[in-house]
């Protein structure tokens, strides 16, 4: 009979690893990384879609 595997156990992480959180970040001290970019489409141009989809169904 073979003998049963047995799975090598997992690597434990040291507690002293987290044994203490860093210093909070203050919020004025934060910055953006990247700049806000436009929006992916236009507010007039969903609304046309929507309009155009509803008359040619027939529902307006």
């Amino acid at each position: 009979m073979a003998e049963p595997v047995v799975a090598p156990s997992p690597t434990v992480a040291s507690p002293s690893k987290y044994a203490r959180l860093p210093d909070p970040i203050a919020p004025e001290d934060m910055v953006a990384t990247q700049d806000p970019g436009p929006l992916p489409y236009q507010r007039g141009e969903f609304d046309t879609d929507v309009e155009w989809l509803l008359r040619t169904v027939g529902l307006g």
